[in-house]
């Protein structure tokens, strides 16, 4: 799907509140019904500004680089580009002004983001990364993705560490084991702070009740593509995802 520059920055305007990277919004029409909810935007946004991240108390920049496009068996489109290109695509990101990257174990992306940032001061990044924890007979607990993923992004601590890919209603239930083991990792200053990436509507809405949850990331875009539920009601262009 192809959409004009202009027109993806007015419908994230009006569908999401989103981010703009530096662009001139379009004006609102006065007789827009979503006019109202879209008055106090911004006009402009500096993407690169660290901003503070809800009630977590982390800074990070409004723009943030994914390393998880495709992201799978630890694996992604990201890793494919190889080490050396890779590498060069986060020193770019970082020279330019981002400052918060989001891996994760699926996508084998941590050994790549700890080279491109061997000689860069902890301080001046941030790192994001996710637990894909299924529960099996045979899998560790929460502890041993932490002391393993410290090792692989070569750090003493992670910004924010999420439990990935819920999908369960009553996942706070089901996860707490691992939720009480993640907490006492965060109280050492070891994790900075905690929460989930959601894949279903009804794991959303657990995490928007759980109090142990700090940080949701949920998949929204102005297309509604590849979303877990419907676009905003009365859209004309939302659509069910398949």
């Amino acid at each position: 799907m192809k959409i004009q520059r202009r027109e993806f920055l007015k419908r994230s305007a009006i569908g999401l509140g989103g981010m703009f990277i530096g662009a001139r919004l379009g004006a609102i029409e006065a007789s827009s019904p979503m006019a109202a909810t879209t008055s106090s935007i911004p006009r402009y946004f500096d993407p690169f500004e660290r901003v503070t991240l809800g009630k977590t108390g982390l800074k990070v920049s409004r723009l943030c680089l994914g390393t998880g496009t495709s992201g799978v068996q630890k694996q992604s489109n990201q890793t494919r580009l190889g080490r050396d290109n890779l590498n060069r695509l986060l020193r770019d990101a970082l020279e330019h002004g981002i400052r918060t990257f989001d891996c994760a174990d699926q996508y084998g992306s941590h050994p790549y983001l700890a080279t491109a940032m061997k000689d860069v001061p902890r301080e001046k990044y941030d790192i994001i990364t996710k637990i894909r924890w299924h529960g099996g007979q045979d899998e560790p607990d929460a502890d041993a993705y932490v002391e393993r993923f410290l090792k692989e992004l070569s750090t003493d601590h992670i910004d924010l560490l999420l439990i990935h890919c819920v999908t369960s209603a009553d996942w706070p239930t089901e996860m707490r084991k691992q939720m009480d083991i993640l907490s006492k990792y965060k109280e050492k200053g070891v994790i900075r702070a905690l929460g989930v990436s959601c894949h279903s509507i009804a794991a959303l809405e657990a995490a928007a009740a759980e109090p142990w949850v700090e940080s949701v990331h949920t998949r929204i875009n102005p297309y509604g593509m590849s979303m877990d539920g419907r676009a905003r009601k009365g859209d004309p262009s939302a659509q069910e995802n398949p």
